[in-house]
């Protein structure tokens, strides 16, 4: 629940800081996977979500969310599966207990999260996950 709340908190922003795709280019001609990406995404009750996501060349994801300074319990971790509609600059993950959530491609190494709508945050707050090089696939440690 924690989780679903600290996504939530995102979408509260209205200013549109967005940059454009490039034109004609989708998600999954930008993306080259299997890739990891990561970064640390604002949160309203915490100092920080230091987020890892794993995008598998099997159309599988898995995400590991750790609420910082919240002790080592805040870990919280999910899987499913992703789309990269070929024509879009969307990546949509979509998970059996977790709402839906989406990322715009900004270039091949940086994603940036979007609202609960699918839409852009508007926030100078960094929302961006970056590429992590060389991929490595992360362990599951939590059944889902």
């Amino acid at each position: 629940m924690r989780s679903a709340l600290a996504w939530l908190v995102v979408g509260d922003a209205t200013l549109g800081c967005a940059t454009p795709p490039p034109v004609g280019v989708s998600a999954a001609q930008l993306l080259q996977l299997p890739a990891s990406f990561a970064g640390e995404l604002p949160c309203a009750s915490c100092s920080g979500i230091r987020t890892e996501l794993d995008l598998r060349a099997n159309g599988i994801w898995y995400l590991r969310s750790t609420y910082l300074g919240r002790g080592d319990d805040a870990v919280h971790e999910a899987m499913g599966s992703f789309t990269l509609p070929s024509d879009s600059d969307r990546l949509v993950l979509r998970g059996t207990t977790e709402p839906r959530r989406a990322f715009r491609v900004v270039d091949p190494d940086t994603l940036r999260m979007l609202d609960l709508e699918g839409k852009e945050i508007g926030s100078t707050l960094p929302y961006e996950l970056r590429r992590e090089d060389p991929y490595r696939m992360r362990k599951i440690y939590s059944a889902q």
